[in-house]
Protein backbone atom coordinates (compact mmCIF):
# COMPACT_ATOMS: atom_id res chain seq x y z
CA UNK A 1 0.00 0.00 0.00
CA UNK A 2 1.56 3.37 -1.16
CA UNK A 3 0.35 6.54 0.00
CA UNK A 4 -3.45 5.09 0.11
CA UNK A 5 -5.17 6.33 3.37
CA UNK A 6 -7.60 3.67 4.60
CA UNK A 7 -10.91 4.93 6.58
CA UNK A 8 -12.85 2.81 9.08
CA UNK A 9 -15.78 4.98 7.99
CA UNK A 10 -15.06 6.46 4.38
CA UNK A 11 -16.31 3.61 2.51
CA UNK A 12 -19.92 2.58 0.90
CA UNK A 13 -21.67 1.13 4.30
CA UNK A 14 -18.32 0.75 5.85
CA UNK A 15 -14.22 1.32 5.29
CA UNK A 16 -12.52 2.29 1.99
CA UNK A 17 -9.22 3.21 0.70
CA UNK A 18 -8.61 7.14 -0.22
CA UNK A 19 -6.53 8.10 -3.32
CA UNK A 20 -4.18 10.99 -3.81
CA UNK A 21 -3.98 12.37 -7.26
CA UNK A 22 -0.31 12.29 -7.05
CA UNK A 23 1.05 9.20 -5.42
CA UNK A 24 -1.23 6.79 -3.84
CA UNK A 25 -1.83 3.04 -5.07
CA UNK A 26 -2.41 -0.60 -3.59
CA UNK A 27 0.11 -3.17 -5.89
CA UNK A 28 -1.33 -6.37 -5.60
CA UNK A 29 2.27 -7.60 -7.66
CA UNK A 30 2.21 -10.41 -10.33
CA UNK A 31 -1.19 -12.29 -8.97
CA UNK A 32 -2.28 -15.34 -11.19
CA UNK A 33 -4.81 -15.72 -9.15
CA UNK A 34 -6.37 -12.69 -10.66
CA UNK A 35 -6.17 -14.16 -14.03
CA UNK A 36 -9.51 -13.12 -16.47
CA UNK A 37 -10.87 -16.23 -19.04
CA UNK A 38 -12.77 -13.97 -21.24
CA UNK A 39 -14.16 -16.56 -22.85
CA UNK A 40 -16.06 -18.10 -20.42
CA UNK A 41 -17.29 -14.93 -18.12
CA UNK A 42 -15.39 -12.13 -16.05
CA UNK A 43 -16.45 -9.11 -13.82
CA UNK A 44 -14.40 -5.82 -12.69
CA UNK A 45 -16.43 -4.60 -10.07
CA UNK A 46 -15.61 -1.31 -7.72
CA UNK A 47 -17.71 1.62 -5.60
CA UNK A 48 -15.83 4.65 -6.40
CA UNK A 49 -16.82 8.45 -5.22
CA UNK A 50 -14.31 11.27 -6.34
CA UNK A 51 -14.70 15.05 -6.60
CA UNK A 52 -12.20 15.47 -9.91
CA UNK A 53 -10.56 13.08 -12.45
CA UNK A 54 -7.74 13.56 -15.17
CA UNK A 55 -7.89 11.72 -18.51
CA UNK A 56 -6.34 7.89 -18.03
CA UNK A 57 -6.96 7.99 -13.86
CA UNK A 58 -6.80 4.19 -13.16
CA UNK A 59 -9.40 2.36 -11.11
CA UNK A 60 -8.07 -1.00 -11.67
CA UNK A 61 -4.73 -1.66 -13.52
CA UNK A 62 -3.06 -4.59 -14.64
CA UNK A 63 -2.28 -3.71 -17.92
CA UNK A 64 1.47 -3.72 -18.56
CA UNK A 65 1.48 -5.81 -21.60
CA UNK A 66 -0.90 -8.04 -21.47
CA UNK A 67 -4.29 -8.04 -18.74
CA UNK A 68 -7.17 -5.42 -17.80
CA UNK A 69 -7.72 -1.88 -16.83
CA UNK A 70 -10.78 0.06 -15.90
CA UNK A 71 -10.48 4.04 -15.83
CA UNK A 72 -11.37 7.40 -17.14
CA UNK A 73 -10.38 7.97 -20.59
CA UNK A 74 -9.82 11.28 -22.38
CA UNK A 75 -13.03 12.63 -22.73
CA UNK A 76 -14.14 11.42 -19.38
CA UNK A 77 -15.98 8.07 -20.38
CA UNK A 78 -15.39 4.77 -18.42
CA UNK A 79 -12.86 2.71 -20.15
CA UNK A 80 -12.16 -1.20 -19.75
CA UNK A 81 -10.04 -2.72 -21.56
CA UNK A 82 -9.24 -6.08 -22.23
CA UNK A 83 -5.16 -6.26 -23.90
CA UNK A 84 -3.83 -9.37 -25.65
CA UNK A 85 -0.05 -7.98 -26.43
CA UNK A 86 -0.84 -7.91 -30.36
CA UNK A 87 -4.16 -6.27 -30.00
CA UNK A 88 -6.35 -5.07 -27.15
CA UNK A 89 -10.25 -4.73 -27.22
CA UNK A 90 -11.32 -1.77 -25.11
CA UNK A 91 -15.05 -0.42 -25.06
CA UNK A 92 -16.09 3.03 -22.86
CA UNK A 93 -19.31 4.80 -21.83
CA UNK A 94 -19.10 7.30 -24.94
CA UNK A 95 -21.66 9.69 -24.00
CA UNK A 96 -21.89 9.27 -20.22
CA UNK A 97 -18.89 10.95 -19.30
CA UNK A 98 -17.22 10.57 -16.31
CA UNK A 99 -18.28 14.10 -15.41
CA UNK A 100 -22.00 13.09 -14.51
CA UNK A 101 -19.87 11.09 -11.65
CA UNK A 102 -17.74 13.80 -10.09
CA UNK A 103 -20.21 14.36 -7.33
CA UNK A 104 -18.83 13.29 -3.95
CA UNK A 105 -21.62 10.23 -4.29
CA UNK A 106 -20.75 6.76 -4.51
CA UNK A 107 -20.70 4.78 -7.79
CA UNK A 108 -21.41 1.53 -8.57
CA UNK A 109 -19.22 0.63 -11.92
CA UNK A 110 -18.72 -3.23 -13.48
CA UNK A 111 -17.28 -4.43 -16.37
CA UNK A 112 -18.00 -7.54 -17.78
CA UNK A 113 -18.11 -9.74 -20.41
CA UNK A 114 -19.48 -13.47 -21.39
CA UNK A 115 -17.17 -14.62 -24.39
CA UNK A 116 -19.40 -12.88 -26.58
CA UNK A 117 -20.33 -9.80 -25.32
CA UNK A 118 -18.81 -6.86 -23.01
CA UNK A 119 -20.71 -4.29 -21.46
CA UNK A 120 -20.44 -1.32 -18.83
CA UNK A 121 -22.81 -0.49 -15.88
CA UNK A 122 -23.00 2.19 -13.73
CA UNK A 123 -24.78 2.61 -10.67
CA UNK A 124 -27.15 -0.72 -12.29
CA UNK A 125 -27.51 0.54 -15.77
CA UNK A 126 -25.95 -0.65 -19.13
CA UNK A 127 -23.78 2.39 -20.19
CA UNK A 128 -22.23 0.94 -23.08
CA UNK A 129 -21.69 -2.59 -24.82
CA UNK A 130 -19.05 -4.43 -27.85
CA UNK A 131 -19.40 -7.94 -29.08
CA UNK A 132 -15.68 -7.50 -30.62
CA UNK A 133 -13.67 -7.76 -27.27
CA UNK A 134 -10.32 -10.37 -27.59
CA UNK A 135 -10.66 -13.95 -26.38
CA UNK A 136 -8.08 -15.58 -23.89
CA UNK A 137 -6.90 -15.59 -20.82
CA UNK A 138 -5.02 -12.70 -19.10
CA UNK A 139 -2.74 -12.55 -16.39
CA UNK A 140 -1.63 -9.28 -15.06
CA UNK A 141 1.91 -8.64 -14.86
CA UNK A 142 1.36 -5.89 -11.87
CA UNK A 143 -1.95 -5.56 -10.40
CA UNK A 144 -2.67 -1.83 -9.06
CA UNK A 145 -5.38 -0.27 -8.06
CA UNK A 146 -5.54 4.02 -8.13
CA UNK A 147 -2.69 4.09 -10.44
CA UNK A 148 -1.20 2.65 -13.77
CA UNK A 149 0.38 -0.73 -13.18
CA UNK A 150 3.51 0.72 -13.08
CA UNK A 151 2.68 3.25 -10.38
CA UNK A 152 4.02 6.18 -11.45
CA UNK A 153 1.19 7.87 -13.32
CA UNK A 154 -2.65 8.50 -13.86
CA UNK A 155 -2.99 8.11 -10.14
CA UNK A 156 -6.29 8.50 -9.41
CA UNK A 157 -7.93 11.16 -6.89
CA UNK A 158 -10.85 9.61 -4.31
CA UNK A 159 -12.14 6.59 -2.79
CA UNK A 160 -12.42 3.08 -3.90
CA UNK A 161 -14.52 0.21 -2.22
CA UNK A 162 -15.91 -2.96 -3.07
CA UNK A 163 -13.39 -4.20 -5.76
CA UNK A 164 -14.11 -7.03 -7.04
CA UNK A 165 -12.22 -9.18 -10.13
CA UNK A 166 -14.18 -12.38 -11.14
Amino acid sequence: INNAIWGPTSGYGGGAYEFNNFSANINLGDQSKHTLNTGSGYALELRFKTNSYDSLDSLIDGRSSVGYQMYFGFEGALVCCVDTGPSAGCYNTGGFAATNLIDNKWHHAVCTGNGSNAKIYIDGVERATTSSMPQGSYNPDNLRFGSNDLGNSNFFDGFLDEIRIW
